[in-house]
């Protein structure tokens, strides 16, 4: 739920309708692109929707905006995938709080009563069906929508399911916004605090978002992100923006300029609020997955309310009619990274031999094993190339441009390697049967209780557990073995 401001604007009149259509149009081959990539550089492509009267409070759910004509109480929606307006509802006055979920639109309308006595209708877009939520006396506002859920604000913050019917959601509340079947209020708890509480109306289990002693105001949720405005820094900023995730209890700053920040909109990872750091109103950004801040509209005249959904911002501009940017993520920079082995030998590094593409920025963790290739054991020597630790085997490579690494290894010949194993009665480990180990087997002649794992020093070669003839026998059959590598 976002403050409200009106912002001064264009004439009636066909002309500007035909030019709304025509501005609308030009930009339908961006809105093609549909989504945020999570990577790279974001990229604002602007649009403008050529609107007459006092522009308040712009909403948008998919392709359809809408948005209030302050100055008649009027609602309007703009289908951007068509190019075309139209009125929303039967009822020309009266009309304020415009928020849109798919195709249903809901307002509070002034139709049954005197000033104060605002009711909820809604219109369901595809069908141009307008339609009652609640009339009861006094006065509902600020509703919201989500799905076949529609919350507003009268002593409590109420809510209408078409199955479910209507219930209360907290105690004395205001500003509530909705995603989902999540709920978000706030909730006065003492003159000098107001605090951020939700609850899942499917379980109706209510939990604290924020609760510290200081004002919050206007939160907005998108899916298990709650953002809001915040006033724990001032002075000197009185507002700055902050964020809750909901599937991991964090709580964590989108925004604390110290000019101020105001009417916070989320949709997936993106952020967006109206930012006062230039002198007057703009409109910025904040990428969840990148930590990245952004500008999306820095032009001289006002921007505020924006709303988002999807990679589609809209907002009341002081240039008249609604703003819009279409959010691209620019595709990455990408660098390759080839992977070498010298002397060419089996793929025993980590990336694999061959041709990699990494994004700008990344750093590679890099491997190397010895090879065998007998009769030599090849065993790692050094990197080659731009990496952070040339003599060691696990190092990295910072991909800031096109890298080749290669891995050098070594020829080694070693007794008791891969390719020159100890032969059966190398008691004395120096890859041969010679008289040496026949002295050390005949040190063991007749010895009993051999066991596992020294078995006698090994000579009790058949594990018997005792040195003798039969142990003999083996040793004999190995008799002047040799393998090691002055034999090769």
């Amino acid at each position: 739920m976002r403050a409200t401001q009106a912002l001064m604007p264009g004439v009636y009149g066909q002309e500007n309708l035909s030019k709304m259509k025509l501005c609308i149009l030009l930009c339908l081959c961006i809105l093609a692109f549909s989504g945020l990539p999570a990577s790279g550089e974001i990229v604002v492509e602007e649009f403008f929707i050529s609107t007459p009267g006092l522009v308040q409070r712009p909403d948008i759910s998919g392709n359809i905006v809408v948005w209030l004509d302050w100055g008649v109480g009027q609602i309007w929606g703009c289908d951007l995938t068509v190019g075309e307006t139209f009125p929303v509802g039967s009822h020309v006055a009266g009309q304020q709080y415009v928020a849109i979920s798919g195709n249903t639109v809901v307002w509070s309308d002034y139709r049954n009563g005197p000033v104060g006595n605002l009711d909820i209708y809604g219109y369901d877009v595809s069908t141009g069906e307008e339609f009652p939520i609640c009339t009861d006396s006094g006065g509902q506002v600020y509703p919201d929508v989500s799905g076949d859920y529609v919350i507003w604000q009268d002593q409590y913050t109420r809510y209408w399911h078409p199955w479910l019917g209507t219930g209360i959601v907290g105690g004395q509340s205001r500003y509530a916004a909705i995603s989902d079947n999540t709920v978000v209020w706030v909730s006065q708890n003492d003159p000098d605090t107001y605090s951020i509480y939700g609850e899942n109306l499917t379980t109706g289990d209510r939990f604290p978002v924020c609760t510290n002693s200081h004002f919050h105001y206007f939160p907005a949720i998108s899916g298990n992100i709650v953002v809001w405005e915040d006033t724990r820094n001032e002075p000197p900023a009185y507002y700055d923006i902050y964020g809750y995730n909901l599937s991991t209890d964090e709580e964590f700053p989108v925004c604390t300029n110290t000019s101020g920040q105001r009417h916070p909109d989320v949709s997936g990872n993106i952020v967006v609020w109206s930012d006062a750091r230039s002198g007057n109103s703009d409109i910025y950004g904040f990428d969840l997955v990148t930590k990245s801040e952004f500008p999306i509209c820095t032009a001289p005249e006002t921007q505020i309310e924006p709303a988002i959904d999807g990679n589609i911002v809209v907002w009341a501009d002081g240039r008249g009619g609604i703003r819009g940017a279409i959010l691209v993520s620019d595709p990455p920079t990408l660098h390759s990274l080839t992977m070498q082995v010298s002397p060419g030998g089996p793929d025993t590094v980590s990336p694999a031999i061959g041709e990699h593409e990494y994004e700008q920025g990344t750093v590679v963790p890099l491997n190397a094993n010895h090879y065998i290739n007998c009769p030599d054991v090849y065993e790692f020597d050094h990197w080659e190339g731009n990496v952070d630790n040339a003599s060691s085997p696990d190092t990295t490579v910072l991909m800031n441009d096109n890298q080749t690494v290669t891995a050098v290894f070594v020829p080694t010949r070693q007794c008791g390697d891969e390719c020159h194993l100890y032969p059966v009665g190398d008691f004395d480990q120096n890859c041969y049967v010679n008289w040496a180990a026949f002295s050390i087997f005949a040190s063991h002649w007749s010895e009993g209780g051999c066991t596992d794992p020294d078995w006698c020093g090994g000579a009790d070669l058949n594990q018997a557990g005792e040195v003798t003839w039969g142990d003999f026998g083996i040793f004999s059959e190995h008799w002047l073995e040799c393998t090691a590598p002055e034999c090769d």
